[in-house]
This record gives C-alpha cells, sequence and structure tokens, in this order.
C-alpha cells in the first residue's frame, strides 16, 4: 500500500529555535503547516506551559486537531548546550509527549532525533537513546533520524541553509506515509508495517488514508469472491481523499479493473473533474 505525498500539508511542527529556522527556510512543502518553534525553549517549559522571551509554548497549540495530519517535535538541544540534566531533560520530554498524545489522541508523533553537537555530543547520544527507546515502547511515537547529511552553521547548533533543505526533504521522506506491509487480526485489526519496521494500528492514521487502506482491501478480495467480472460500486468512497490522492485512485481503477463497469455515486463534482483532467472517457447521470 503506497500513500506517498510530496508534501507535509496539515503537520504540526514543534521545537526550538531550529523549528523556527525550518519555517523560515520555506524548504517544507506543504499546505496548512502549522510551526510553533520558541527559540531557546526546553521541553519542561513546554510541559509546564512557560512563556520563553515573550512567546507561549503549550498554550499556543491549535485545539482543533481535525485539520492536524500528524505532529512533528524536535526538542532538547537546548538542553544539551546549556549542559542540562540529560535526565531531567529527557523525563520532561517524556511527559510532554504523553500530554501531547492526551491532547491529540490519533495523531502520530514524529520524535526527531536532536542534531549533533561536537561540544556536548555525549550529551546529545545518551538524550537520544532515552528518546528512541521511549518511542519504542508504545504505539503513538515514532523515533525519527532526520540528521542524515545535514550540514550546521558555524555555531555547530542551528544548520544552515543547504543543512535545512537537506533536513526538510529528510523528514518528508521519513513522515510521508509510505507502508511496507499491511495486516489484519483479530485482536488489533488493521496493522501497517512502516518503512522504519514500526508497526502501528490503522486507526491512527488520517482518515483519507484509513479509507484508502480499506479500500485496498476490498478491491484485493474481488477475485475471491467471484469468478465473474461483477462491477465496482462505490459510495461516497472518496470523501476523505485530497485532489492528489482522488486522482492517484481514479487512475488505478481504470487501469487495474479496465476489464469491470466502475459506478461510482458521489455528491460532488470532484471525481467529474478529474477524470476530465486525465482524459479519462465516463458517463456522467445525474439522479
Amino acid at each position: 500500500v503506497n500513500n506517498s505525498s510530496d508534501n507535509l500539508n496539515g503537520f504540526l511542527f514543534i521545537g526550538d529555535s531550529i523549528t523556527e529556522g525550518l519555517e523560515l527556510s520555506g524548504y517544507i512543502n506543504g499546505e496548512g503547516c502549522i510551526f510553533k518553534g520558541v527559540s531557546s525553549s526546553h521541553p519542561s517549559q513546554w510541559l509546564n506551559n512557560v512563556a520563553v522571551n515573550g512567546k507561549t509554548t503549550y498554550s499556543s497549540l491549535p485545539q482543533n486537531s481535525d485539520s492536524i495530519k500528524g505532529i512533528c517535535i524536535m526538542l532538547g538541544t537546548n538542553g544539551a548546550n546549556d549542559n542540562a540534566s540529560v535526565n531531567s531533560e529527557y523525563n520532561s520530554m517524556e511527559k510532554l509527549l504523553k500530554k501531547l498524545h492526551e491532547k491529540y489522541p490519533n495523531k502520530i508523533i514524529y520524535v526527531q532525533k536532536i542534531l549533533p553537537m561536537e561540544s556536548h555530543q555525549d550529551s546529545v547520544n545518551e538524550y537520544n537513546k532515552k528518546l528512541e527507546d521511549f518511542c519504542n515502547s508504545n504505539d503513538y511515537t515514532i523515533f525519527i533520524d532526520a540528521t542524515n547529511n545535514v550540514e550546521l552553521s558555524n555555531d555547530g547548533i542551528h544548520p544552515n541553509n543547504n543543512g535545512y533543505k537537506k533536513l526538510s526533504e529528510n523528514i518528508t521522506e521519513i513522515t510521508d506515509g509510505k507502508y511496507k506491509k499491511l495486516t489484519f487480526n483479530d485482536e488489533q485489526g488493521l496493522i501497517v508495517e512502516l518503512n522504519n519496521g514500526n508497526y502501528i494500528s490503522a486507526e491512527r492514521l488520517s482518515t483519507g488514508t484509513i479509507d484508502q487502506l480499506y479500500l485496498s482491501l476490498r478491491l484485493a478480495m474481488l477475485d475471491e469472491i467471484s469468478n465473474e467480472k461483477v462491477p465496482i460500486i462505490l459510495d461516497e468512497s472518496f470523501a476523505y481523499y485530497d485532489d492528489e490522492r482522488l486522482k492517484n485512485i481514479l487512475n488505478y481503477l481504470v487501469n487495474e479493473f479496465n476489464d469491470r463497469q466502475i459506478i461510482i455515486f458521489t455528491c460532488s463534482h470532484r471525481e467529474k473533474d478529474i477524470l476530465t483532467q486525465e482524459n479519462i472517457h465516463y458517463n456522467f447521470v445525474t439522479i
């Protein structure tokens, strides 16, 4: 199953000055992205909603999660740089992640490995290891390493322009929703395997992705149900698909099931418009 995307539409980014720089760089390609970067902030300040340099932290986060596709968080760099206790910094981060899960219970939280820091690398390594272990212990956080080939500026902490570009590319590649394997069991229902080997319940994915996964299952069962080429009837099956995903599935249906009649019931004109744009022959009937 491939739910690939070239952008991070609807992602919420939480962090410090590196997240601020990520927003200012303009390299993240996605509509509706929300950046909440507060320079010099620590996990404990986000956890306890402490303002930093006049900027609010936790209370600035969106109350409504409907438009949020996923969450990316990178915090802890300032603790390493300020020689803060690794355990104290990590404990605050763990509590913050649990608090974010309570606030956004149906969202995956991508926890980013903090960037290397030559002068405090032992602290960075210890902090990252604790974060990774925590993320592997639950089903709502995924530890990601987006630091590969990220160039740092002269301060040895923040990425330079090329570094921000590479960081953006790495985040997009890791979180773009590509799944390796789809399984089903009676206890957990639909389970998907991510590219990094983590398994998550399909319930934790966006509504559009869940719809796509279950449609894939139904289509895969067609030949098992009947030896005849029965019609495929889809009633408002694409209501939660974005336009790119809708275009992909319509082309897939036409190419893979051209020996079947496909009937689509819909209250919108999106399907008709995309079929026309793609030069796909169809019969349009108004009921």
